[in-house]
Order: C-alpha cells, then sequence, then structure tokens
C-alpha cells in the first residue's frame, strides 16, 4: 500500500514537471524624461517604445516631433492639469493608473498585478512646438522555463534618446538645376 502511494507521488510529481512550467512575469513602472525631437521611437498616447528597425540597419535614425499643440490635444483629450511656467511655456499633464505587480507562475499563472501604480505624461509646449517629454508607464518584463523553451518574455522599453542634430527639412528646392555641359550637346 505505501509502495504504490509512492508510485503515485512519483508520477504525479513528473508530469507536473514535464507538462507545465515556472517563471515570473513583473509588471513595473518606468519613467524617462527627454528633450525633443527624439529619435527611432514611437511616443503615442496609449504606444510606446522604439521603432523596430531592420538588425544591423544602416538607415539613418528616424526623428520624432510630437504634433502642434491643438493637434497634440485634440488627438489625446484634454490634460488633466496644465501649468503655465510663462506666457509662451505650458506644460500638459496626463495622470492614469499603471499596472504593476507580479505573475509567479509554477504550471499555471497566478496574477497579483492591480492598477496600484501612478502614471503620467508630461509635454512641455513652448509656443505651439512640444519640446521635452517626461512620462512614467507601464513596462514588462520576465522569464520563462518550460518544455522546449527557456528565455526572457514580455517587452521592456528603454527610454527615448534626444537627436542632437538638425531636424528640418528644406521645403522649397533652392539648388539651380544642372546645366548641360558643352560635350552633351
Amino acid at each position: 500500500m505505501i509502495k504504490l502511494r509512492l508510485q503515485l507521488l512519483a508520477v504525479a510529481l513528473a508530469s507536473s514537471m514535464t507538462v507545465g512550467c515556472v517563471g515570473l512575469f513583473v509588471a513595473y513602472p518606468t519613467e524617462c524624461s527627454s528633450d525633443l525631437p527624439i529619435c527611432d521611437y514611437i511616443y503615442e498616447k496609449n504606444k510606446w517604445g522604439p521603432t523596430p528597425r531592420p538588425f544591423r540597419s544602416r538607415t539613418p535614425s528616424v526623428p520624432n516631433r510630437l504634433l502642434p499643440k491643438d493637434s497634440f490635444i485634440s488627438k489625446w483629450g484634454e490634460p488633466t492639469e496644465r501649468i503655465q511656467v510663462s506666457d509662451y511655456e505650458e506644460i500638459l499633464i496626463y495622470k492614469f493608473d499603471i499596472w504593476c505587480g507580479a505573475v509567479p507562475i509554477y504550471i499555471l499563472p497566478v496574477p497579483l498585478v492591480a492598477p496600484a501604480c501612478e502614471g503620467f505624461d508630461r509635454i512641455t509646449f513652448k509656443g505651439d512646438q512640444a519640446t521635452h517629454i517626461h512620462f512614467k508607464r507601464g513596462n514588462e518584463g520576465g522569464f520563462v522555463l518550460a518544455p522546449g523553451f527557456i528565455g526572457p518574455v514580455g517587452r521592456e522599453r528603454p527610454c527615448p534618446t534626444f537627436c542632437p542634430y538638425p531636424v528640418e527639412m528644406p521645403t522649397e528646392l533652392t539648388a539651380e538645376p544642372l546645366q548641360e555641359s558643352p560635350q552633351e550637346r
């Protein structure tokens, strides 16, 4: 009778180890700050993070400027708070909740997350142009050990970086057209 119980226990333990997975997934806030424009980065109301680029791409960085203030407000909605710094400088603040916590995984995931963290987006406008962003948004990452898979899960997103070079493109062609050389005539 004892031998049968030990065999059942061994079979149950072995099957739980081969069928399930073990790991930890964590949702946490990330706070970032950067002057604008930012390079190779998406910064929208419900989406943020680096833009996808081909592996070993030699394409130049793509600057991201935010919309002019009126267009920005019409797309994002009215801010939670406005701070008037001077006659031409204003900070728009959008506040929201972020899901934070952990999801331990042993065969089945057990979510221990709640909208317990405070998040915000602070966008500084000088005149009609956005010049600085400061935000705190949700980030996630973790590690899983499962049959056929061992590795990181989630998408940990880095903070944006300022583009240190001019990004204005000319709106008109200023060069004169090429003239034919006497040999081409």
